[in-house]
């Protein structure tokens, strides 16, 4: 036989579950507000994290608008630029703030990071001497490595070194001239002979100390290497576009000499890969790479070749790896 509840125990059980219904509301509602919050703060951390990038992608193109020698160390984080009164600036793009700063003595016709924390600097002291010197990014401390005898209107082209072999290779040139030097993991320097041509561009391999050029001979320009004295031809009618580590990364140029199509080439298999095809063709120092090789092209470019930035359009390869 059932039991039947008492009145007075009847009610406490109403009282009791009117109480469970309003205590689980309450605790739905102030769980609901947390996660609300929670999601609040994100959206504000990730807001705050984009008007940081943007901020810094502004500072960046403030430099490149005003300063013609602007050069973004491979992180991206810092940028060192010259002023009018040949002062090398280096400041943290994140934050706008000066890193350092130093005074040359000469004109400073170049400027390039070595890693992320020096610079290859490239003064003009007097017409017909060109000096290269190094920079150590936080405390503006200089060092010279080496004076050269040049044209009166020659100049620092490209410097590009290996920092696991310590090999770096200088290109002097003006419009009609230009000369190779070589500073091995010794500390020697010698004229690297590349058989008289006129040489546009260079790159070395991060690690077999290949040097990759553009030269001009034959009525245009080719992408060549030299391994050790042997000079090979990688691409006729071709520029050359970066090093990445060991791979090499060329254009294919029309007529006009504008690139129209991007390969990557590796040494060791001697296989090419197409990696993009311009739908309009660019002139080769507006193309760069990044380190996880994609291709960037850029529609404002400052005198030294930049990182991706607000003024690029970056493409993935054409078809997978």
């Amino acid at each position: 036989m059932k039991r039947r509840l008492g009145p007075k125990l009847l009610v406490f059980v109403l009282v009791v579950s009117v109480l469970q219904v309003v205590a689980f509301h309450h605790y739905n509602a102030v769980l609901g507000s947390a996660d609300s919050l929670t999601k609040l703060v994100s959206l504000k951390h990730k807001t705050a994290t984009v008007t940081d990038e943007q901020k810094a992608k502004q500072r960046l193109a403030r430099i490149q608008k005003d300063y013609p020698i602007v050069d973004v160390s491979p992180n991206g984080v810092y940028a060192a630029y010259v002023n009018s009164a040949n002062l090398v600036r280096v400041v943290n793009l994140d934050t706008g703030d000066e890193l350092s700063h130093y005074a040359e003595s000469g004109q400073v016709v170049y400027v390039s990071w070595i890693r992320n924390d020096q610079l290859f600097v490239g003064l003009r002291p007097v017409p017909g001497e060109l000096q290269l010197t190094t920079l150590v990014a936080n405390s503006g401390q200089s060092r010279l490595i080496h004076t050269y005898q040049a044209p009166a209107n020659a100049t620092f082209y490209k410097i590009t070194d290996s920092y696991l072999t310590n090999d770096t290779y200088v290109l002097i040139a003006n419009s009609t001239a230009s000369a190779v030097y070589h500073w091995d993991t010794d500390g020697n320097e010698n004229r690297v002979h590349l058989g008289g041509v006129y040489v546009k561009n260079v790159a070395v391999s991060l690690t077999h100390d290949i040097l990759y050029y553009e030269a001009y001979y034959n009525g245009t320009f080719n992408v060549n290497a030299e391994d050790n004295g042997t000079i090979t031809t990688i691409q006729p009618n071709g520029a050359l576009i970066d090093v990445v580590n060991d791979t090499l990364y060329y254009g294919t140029i029309n007529s006009q000499g504008l690139v129209t199509a991007v390969y990557r080439y590796d040494a060791s298999t001697q296989a090419r890969k197409l990696m993009v095809t311009l739908a309009v063709p660019t002139l080769a120092e507006k193309i760069s790479v990044t380190p996880t090789g994609k291709v960037v092209v850029h529609r404002n470019l400052p005198q030294n070749l930049v990182p991706p930035s607000a003024f690029s359009t970056t493409y993935s390869s054409s078809s997978s790896s």
